[in-house]
């Protein structure tokens, strides 16, 4: 069986059990409801003559990078998701992309595989699952792309000629910092126990403190 060459960008439109997830790997309740309001971007490179790989997460507020060799285990630093470090291995089951990463963490992991256009991650930890899924952007066409092949200023389109995918750009600072503070205000203890490795790129709100917060 060949395998996919996995290179595009992606972007997530749908999660199921996500904030358990990030509850199992004793992420706060304030970090964990802004987590679950964000729609990530996947930028993934993919050389499928070396296996060399790049996976780039981005949300508004914070980015998080992988760079490795197929079936090579690395020292992976999840400092922006847990503050963790893990040893890491990825490497083919089939035409899935399955990781597993060892640390303090008992079973934690993901898969990534394709159906036609559309990106599907698993997550795991402690027995835990959680899903996400999106599509692949389209590359610009003749149609799209203004004369000297410049990206059109609107950005490319959904993949796919007949795909009702919605198109998903994710909510802005400004929505996700309104929910945040009504969270912090029905928890005004919560924004004290932020992660650090979140708490600079949360602070960019400035409807954050709640009353009495100093």
């Amino acid at each position: 069986m060949s395998q996919p060459n996995y290179t595009g960008v992606y972007h997530w439109i749908s999660q199921d059990n996500f904030e358990a997830y990030l509850a199992a790997l004793d992420i706060n309740v304030a970090l964990r409801k802004v987590v679950c309001m964000l729609r990530p971007s996947k930028h993934i490179e993919h050389d499928v003559n070396s296996g060399h790989m790049k996976i780039k997460t981005s949300t508004t507020f914070k980015n998080f990078d992988m760079d490795f060799t197929l079936g090579q285990e690395f020292t992976e630093d999840l400092g922006p998701v847990d503050g963790r470090k893990c040893q890491t291995t990825v490497d083919w089951d089939g035409d899935k992309l399955v990781c597993v990463q060892k640390g303090e963490k008992e079973g934690r992991g993901w898969t990534h595989w394709l159906e036609g256009n559309l990106l599907h991650l698993e997550l795991r930890v402690n027995n835990v699952v959680a899903k996400q899924a999106g599509p692949a952007e389209a590359e610009p066409t003749a149609e799209t792309a203004p004369a000297g092949g410049v990206e059109c200023a609107a950005g490319p389109a959904e993949a796919g000629p007949t795909s009702t995918e919605p198109t998903n750009t994710g909510p802005d600072n400004s929505s996700v910092c309104h929910d945040l503070r009504n969270v912090l205000l029905h928890s005004p203890g919560s924004l004290q126990t932020l992660q650090g490795s979140w708490t600079d790129s949360l602070l960019i709100c400035s409807s954050l403190k709640p009353p009495g917060f100093s």
